[in-house]
């Protein structure tokens, strides 16, 4: 799904033609190499992608889509809390044939702050549907503990 959003206008998000980045975490590993996959090695490209999405945010584009695989509770916290960020949390429990690239120690969110986007059953272009509606209604203000399930 991270990959199709790069493929998507502006303007599906936003309603309006808008400056939109993507920073994907794979992206970020081969920017900055890192090959590290266990805590410290995902810590650091985290903390890597989430100061070039503040970078972005600041400088350059309207609106920025992070999209990494399995970052930890506490720098997600941590980087809303300083950013003002939406945080989606997009899951499934079909079995893709990636199972082997999962972490065992994800911790998802919790509270009423993210969007949840479950895309089991579903095809792709379903789920970024719902990104879709559930990104408008907050950018309308909607209060994200109000919204039906997306």
């Amino acid at each position: 799904m991270a990959t199709r959003l790069r493929d998507v206008p502006s303007d599906r998000f936003t309603g309006q033609l808008a400056k939109v980045s993507i920073v994907d975490g794979d992206d970020m590993r081969e920017l900055m190499p890192n090959p590290g996959y266990g805590e410290k090695g995902r810590r650091t490209n985290i903390d890597r992608a989430q100061a070039v999405t503040a970078f972005l945010d600041k400088y350059v584009s309207d609106y920025v889509f992070v999209t990494l695989i399995a970052p930890f509770r506490n720098q997600r916290d941590e980087f809303r809390e300083a950013n003002g960020v939406i945080e989606v949390y997009v899951h499934t429990t079909d079995i893709r044939g990636r199972e082997e690239f999962h972490v065992h120690d994800y911790e998802p969110p919790d509270g009423d702050h993210y969007i949840d986007i479950d895309t089991t059953g579903e095809l792709e272009i379903d789920s970024i549907r719902r990104l879709h509606w559930a990104l408008a209604a907050v950018a309308q203000g909607s209060r994200m503990a109000d919204r039906p399930e997306a």
